[in-house]
């Protein structure tokens, strides 16, 4: 009996044991992570991330940086301005690009709140950019809504596409005015990284 206890006992202790070294390793992999993702910010010009935020949050960052969401978003504005190429503005029977052009903001739309959950409230509505995109894409819903109870409607919105273009391009030359004081706001979380290999480093930053 003793000796089973003794087991158990060693089962339990080395269990746990893993179980804290899971967790420490786990630990430090999101503070790299997070550390990593604050430089690239920086270094890119967009700040969007602050020290405070949480791993949740650096997550949905690198999603938002993600070629995909990027690549999709450059594709719905190409196809969004190649609509003017088969649409006629006297013309109801275009259900289909009506179509399209619902699913294009659908994805302006997604853009925006993602961008949302990433900023503060007020420093969002504070970007002329967002509330631009924000008027824009509710006018042209209200003008496809009109289009399709009005007879003879004549759509006026195609010529507010090119804002999406201005409005959607990231102010870099402006933010990277601030990237030495964004670096230095958070050396908590800059700390973990450094003693790491540069060229390691560099290779991490680029799979981000």
């Amino acid at each position: 009996m003793a000796e089973g206890s003794d087991q158990s006992v060693a089962d339990n202790g080395m269990s746990t044991a893993i179980e804290n070294g899971v967790i420490e390793s786990s630990s430090k992999s999101q503070k790299f992570l997070m550390s990593a993702a604050l430089v690239v910010d920086a270094k890119d010009g967009l700040l969007l991330l602050t020290s405070s935020m949480d791993y949740i949050n650096v997550k949905l960052y690198l999603l938002y940086r993600h070629w995909f969401c990027q690549y999709l978003l450059y594709l719905t504005i190409t196809l969004h301005h190649l609509l003017v190429l088969f649409e006629s503005t006297s013309d109801r029977n275009y259900l289909w690009i009506n179509s399209l052009e619902i699913i294009c903001l659908l994805i302006y739309t997604t853009r925006l709140c993602h961008l949302f959950v990433l900023t503060p409230s007020s420093v969002f509505w504070s970007d002329k950019k967002n509330v631009i995109v924000v008027a824009t894409t509710l006018i042209t819903f209200c003008d496809i809504i009109v289009s399709f109870s009005v007879n003879h409607y004549i759509r006026w919105t195609p010529v507010l596409r090119p804002l999406f273009i201005i409005n959607f391009a990231e102010n870099k030359e402006e933010n990277l005015q601030k990237y030495q004081k964004h670096i230095t706001r958070c050396p908590q979380c800059i700390d973990p990284i450094l003693p790491i290999n540069p060229h390691v480093f560099n290779y991490w930053i680029k799979t981000i």
